[in-house]
């Protein structure tokens, strides 16, 4: 018997018609052309009158937000032998009330595989964050949700845009700038960077009172959300000293696009071992 999740959607109103059918055309496309162990497959999709679904593959974990939240009201991995687990650092910090470092590099790794592809068939995500990113019910990591991707060739040049989701978007995207193709691909890269952080201290770094409201929101409020300092006194107030996964956070979420780590930086940094790589990809 096989399991699959439908995501539907329903087009009430004619003037968002062709918009609606334009993102599900462009999830579809990226959908059945992509394929990575690590993105979720689709299988098929359907229309009706005024609707339209897509059967995905099932992903019984859920995403990423929804973890961490039972995480939080600890209903996750509740075991008698959990100080052993502990000791180990395999699966959660119960002491710290927080995700231990083997779960964030356990995600991390399969992010970045993900990542990679795309990198490779010049595809860029646009919306990364929590909820796209699903586990399966072994806790392998899959992306989704490709309704915004956009292919960048190599040479182009791109008007940086603000699609995706307004706590996870980079500062350029609320500027008017002309990215080259190295540099949109960053974007994505930045949005990792939020995850990683809202996975290891249960915080965003933009302010709640400006994450829901696009208006308010301008290059230097999110610039400045992603101060160094600020994120250094957050990293280190609910992680410790950590310099490596530090200096991995302050890459992916350099405000200056120019200078903010690109693939091969953060498969240059040294917060996962050679060990860590080998060990998490075996079990994949």
């Amino acid at each position: 018997m096989y399991e699959y999740n439908s995501k539907e959607k329903t087009i009430n109103e004619e003037s968002k018609k062709s918009k609606i059918k334009g993102i599900a055309n462009n999830e579809i496309l990226y959908s059945y052309n992509l394929k990575h162990k690590n993105l979720i497959k689709m299988y098929g999709y359907y229309t009706m009158d005024k609707s339209f679904g897509l059967v995905l593959e099932y992903a019984g974990g859920k995403d990423l937000n929804h973890f961490q939240a039972l995480f939080k009201k600890n209903l996750i991995f509740k075991r008698n032998n959990i100080n052993e687990l502990d000791s180990q650092g395999r699966y959660l910090d119960w002491k710290l009330n927080y995700l231990g470092e083997y779960v964030l590099k356990f995600f991390f790794i399969q992010m970045i595989e993900a990542l990679k592809y795309l990198k490779h068939m010049n595809v860029v995500h646009r919306d990364l964050k929590l909820e796209n990113v699903f586990l399966m019910r072994n806790f392998q990591v899959k992306k989704g949700d490709l309704a915004f991707a956009k292919t960048v060739k190599p040479n182009e040049m791109v008007k940086a845009s603000g699609s995706g989701t307004l706590v996870y978007m980079s500062p350029e995207l609320f500027s008017n700038k002309v990215l080259n193709a190295e540099n949109s691909f960053k974007q994505d890269y930045f949005a990792l960077g939020i995850m990683l952080i809202k996975l290891s201290t249960f915080e965003f770094p933009l302010d709640k009172s400006v994450s829901d409201d696009k208006s308010k929101l301008s290059y230097d409020i999110v610039k400045n959300s992603v101060n160094e300092q600020k994120l250094k006194n957050l990293l280190i107030k609910h992680r410790g000293e950590n310099k490596e996964f530090i200096k991995l956070i302050l890459g992916l979420l350099d405000p200056d696009e120019n200078t903010r780590f690109n693939i091969n930086d953060i498969l240059k940094n040294n917060w996962v071992s050679k060990e860590d790589k080998k060990r998490i990809k075996g079990i994949y």
